[in-house]
């Protein structure tokens, strides 16, 4: 096949200087892709941007024996105000302090414990979470809960968004708007995100001393009126249970 296109390249009428052109020209996109490629890659590289995706990681590269970077992953995660607005919502419910506590509490086990059991799971298999879904429910059916995770996180984001816009607005006494301030929080959080594993676990290991410092002055101002509780003279029906132990389930497992 290689010697009859050679020949046809060579055949009396054929120009070979016009087919050297026109290889030329058809090579020229492939060039100019293959050298943006490259320079897309050496940024990313420097940056240290992750770029793996759904590929397990092999056995050789799973060299990371820190396992308190779970422990601080998950606590900075949650050590912040989104919870404290969640557990305003719980007189909305018709709940008390005691009852509401409770319900956080073993709603918080109950919803907590196959997702940590699943964390075990990656060391050993080198992929993520999600990615192991796709083996209980298959090609084209793990769009289902791939879709709800994506709705249930973008629904997170954009309340964390807007909490810290409002934050960042609070804190310099009106003189950044609270549009700004979502605007702040949302390219700063994006940035991280970029920046793979050992950034993030980097970030994860301090993140929660700032956050957990303004908890504990935002306690300290209001401390004099957390005594003025709601209470109620009768115990709150299963429906007002359910439904606020739902709010809390979408919280622990986003």
């Amino acid at each position: 096949m290689a010697s009859e296109a050679k020949m046809d390249d060579m055949a009396p009428g054929s120009d070979p200087e016009r087919n050297s052109v026109h290889g030329a020209a058809a090579d020229a996109p492939a060039g100019r892709w293959a050298r943006s490629r490259d320079l897309l890659h050496k940024l990313i590289t420097l940056g240290r941007v992750e770029v793996r995706g759904i590929t397990p990681i092999p056995v050789k590269e799973r060299t990371v024996e820190r396992t308190v970077n779970i422990f601080t992953l998950w606590w900075s995660m949650n050590t912040n105000i989104l919870g404290i607005t969640f557990g305003m919502l719980a007189p909305v419910y018709g709940l008390n302090l005691r009852d509401s506590a409770l319900i956080i509490l073993f709603f918080t086990l109950l919803t907590t414990l196959l997702p940590a059991y699943l964390c075990t799971l990656g060391p050993k298999i080198g992929m993520r979470q999600m990615l192991q879904a796709r083996y209980s429910f298959g090609r084209y059916l793990v769009t289902i809960p791939v879709l709800l995770n994506l709705a249930t996180l973008t629904g997170f984001c954009v309340i964390m968004a807007v909490i810290g816009g409002q934050c960042l607005s609070s804190v310099a006494d009106g003189n950044l708007s609270v549009t700004v301030g979502i605007v702040i929080t949302a390219i700063l959080t994006l940035g991280i995100s970029f920046c793979g594993y050992t950034v993030l676990h980097m970030y994860e290991r301090y993140a929660w001393i700032p956050a957990i410092i303004s908890i504990i002055v935002a306690v300290g101002t209001g401390g004099k009126e957390l005594r003025n509780q709601v209470t109620y003279n009768t115990p709150p029906p299963a429906s007002s249970v359910l439904s606020y132990g739902m709010i809390v389930a979408s919280y622990m497992v986003p």
